[in-house]
């Protein structure tokens, strides 16, 4: 479930490289674009819907390149440069790893995602 994986990743792209901290978002405007492989992903329409209702800022696609700068968008084989598959290793299919047993289910991240989409 890509839903669930967008988490992660915006997450993950709050925070550079080098560990510090950065913004998506400042003062109602976008500081970085969202890189895609795929432009017309309804997951990136869903985060710029999101983000601006938010924010205010629309958030840019840009299409995905050794070079690209910004929040990442997709599956690790999208970003093959990046070099994730060996730190994703054993990621499920809802797009986390965890030990525990009580970790919700694909349907239970749905049901949650949607009452979090009614209250956006």
């Amino acid at each position: 479930m890509r839903t669930f994986a967008l988490a992660e990743i915006l997450v993950a792209g709050a925070v550079s490289s080098s560990g510090q901290s950065v913004s998506i978002v400042e003062n109602g405007k976008a500081r970085m674009p969202l890189v895609v492989a795929d432009a017309k992903d309804p997951v990136a329409a869903e985060l710029q819907r999101v983000v601006r209702k938010i924010s205010g800022a629309e958030l840019k696609l840009a299409g995905a390149t050794p070079s690209s700068r910004g929040v990442y968008l997709g599956a690790a084989p999208d970003f093959p440069w990046l070099g994730l598959a060996p730190e994703l290793a054993g990621v499920g299919p809802e797009g986390f790893r965890s030990g525990r047993e009580d970790v919700p289910d694909a349907a239970e991240i749905e049901k949650l995602w949607a009452e979090t989409r009614a209250w956006l």
